[in-house]
């Protein structure tokens, strides 16, 4: 075994395990398994076809591995680097993109230019490296079974429904960064009475008080599925990273489809969010949704993320590159709206939750009040706030009502008795400033039930109490109703 570690370049394979591996053990729980095989395929080709590059310009397995382990190495935990530098270095520069990317070439030509000439024989380091992935992988595995062992000792639900209570089917059409008509035409001079209309005519009772509980999309739909406010999140905190991968894990394990798959109901996702047992329909070309918890940490994903707004603009980069692709955000739109509707059509022997979460009128704002499609400049002008967003977000506001009407008319006829929430998560807030961001937080808000007993409800609803209310309405469930209350926290990143 010695023989074989200190001989064989195993780290040219073991550095791609060990970070996939890695990366799915600190997110067990929401990540897929077989998701990660295409990573681990693309990363361990990527590997290999570096190290047989570097066998032919070095003339040596082990002076070949070790630099492809120092590249490989370095793309695979720039993320990382650059966090701990940007939150401990004494000198600021030092976790600038530029600085870093050039260190790593000064580092790369000296240490290639050593590897080339020296004499000395490198069994000892590549046994050592070797040894220690080996180390890493296993400590991995035992923390990925640990962690699954207790994962399975999760609460399957509570039975809330007593025998005989009628089970309707139950929308949730959540539409993403929808501020209130009142806030709308408050805030921004713009009527929205119309779609107000639409819904009375359809039979919804609104809330026009209505107000979300976090301005931020993860942190609000992991609050109103779980009906509960996040106890770790405090007043003014900063939104970080970890946090957004908390909100995954809250909503993926959320109370709402808990108690309705434990009292009969099918679960149909039609969201961005994968929820447990039913992954998003919506997919990131090759490489599943989830596995981006892992891959956000490579140099790829880190330029992506710092200057998407650049490579967007070019569809060639867009079709290479891990970049945000509005046309892939409309193209999700529309798969989710058509499969909300085409669900409404299907009759079922058992009741069923159908959650659609489709973003509108979040930005990227790509089409006008009329439907038609912006031209590329005219989106990523406003993405880079060359042409001002407010006026492009209120056409897009008229565009979305289109889809809504077209969606709920076709619900209403097809599922007639079913209860259907329209709701936001919270309002609009590209250009709040800091000091009116409590406009961030009046959404929309109306609800049908068959019944039309909307006794228990109150006009100044919150997002937390959506559930809670509507349970206690249709099964007669005692949740207490929570204080209303709208907490300010500062994203990481505006808008989203």
């Amino acid at each position: 075994m010695k023989r074989t570690l200190s001989n064989i370049p195993l780290m040219v394979l073991l550095l791609p395990v060990f970070f996939v591996l890695h990366g799915y053990a600190a997110n067990t729980g929401f990540i897929r398994f077989g998701n990660t095989l295409p990573l681990y395929l693309s990363l361990i080709t990527a590997s290999v076809i570096l190290y047989l590059l570097f066998r032919v310009l070095l003339k040596d397995a082990a002076k070949a591995g070790l630099f492809t382990v120092y590249c490989m190495g370095f793309y695979l935990f720039f993320g990382a680097i650059y966090d701990f530098l940007k939150a401990y270095s004494p000198i600021a520069f030092l976790w600038k993109y530029s600085v870093l990317l050039g260190l790593f070439l000064v580092i790369a030509l000296v240490l290639f230019i050593w590897l080339r000439h020296t004499k000395k024989q490198l069994n000892r380091t590549m046994l050592f490296i070797n040894l220690l992935l080996l180390i890493f992988i296993g400590v991995d595995l035992v923390t990925i079974a640990w962690t699954g062992k207790k994962n399975d000792t999760h609460s399957s639900g509570t039975n809330i429904i007593a025998a005989g209570t009628p089970k309707p089917n139950i929308y949730l059409l959540l539409f993403d960064e929808y501020s209130s008509s009142h806030a709308l035409k408050e805030y921004y001079q713009f009527d929205n009475s119309g779609l107000d209309s639409f819904l009375t005519s359809q039979g919804f009772h609104l809330f026009p008080n209505s107000r979300s509980n976090y301005p931020e999309t993860s942190f609000s739909m992991a609050s109103c599925l779980n009906m509960d406010y996040l106890p770790w999140v405090k007043r003014g905190m900063e939104i970080k990273r970890e946090h957004y991968q908390r909100c995954a894990d809250e909503i993926r394990n959320n109370e709402v489809t808990r108690l309705l798959s434990s009292n009969g109901y099918e679960i149909v996702n039609q969201s961005i969010f994968n929820l447990k047992d039913h992954p998003t329909p919506v997919s990131q070309r090759w490489l599943h949704t989830d596995t981006r918890l892992i891959t956000e940490e490579t140099l790829l994903d880190r330029l992506c993320n710092e200057f998407g707004w650049f490579f967007s603009r070019y569809a060639w980069l867009r079709t290479i590159l891990p970049v945000t692709s509005y046309e892939e955000q409309m193209q999700n739109n529309d798969k989710l709206l058509a499969a909300v509707l085409h669900g409404s059509t299907q009759k079922t022997a058992t009741p069923r939750f159908i959650y659609g979460h489709f973003l509108l009128p979040h930005f990227p704002y790509y089409k006008d009040k009329d439907g038609n499609i912006y031209p590329d400049s005219i989106v990523h002008a406003v993405m880079a706030e060359k042409l001002p967003p407010l006026p492009k977000y209120l056409e897009y506001v008229q565009y979305a009502n289109t889809e809504i009407k077209k969606l709920i008319m076709g619900i209403r006829q097809n599922d007639p008795q079913a209860v259907v929430i329209f709701l936001s998560d919270h309002g609009y807030r590209w250009t709040v400033p800091v000091k009116q961001f409590s406009h961030v937080f009046p959404n929309q808000n109306a609800l049908y039930l068959p019944s039309g007993n909307y006794a228990n409800f109150h006009d100044s609803l919150t997002n937390v109490n959506q559930f809670r209310i509507l349970f206690n309405t249709l099964f007669n469930s005692k949740f207490p109703v929570l204080k209303d209350t709208s907490m300010p926290i500062q994203p990481e990143t505006m808008p989203d």
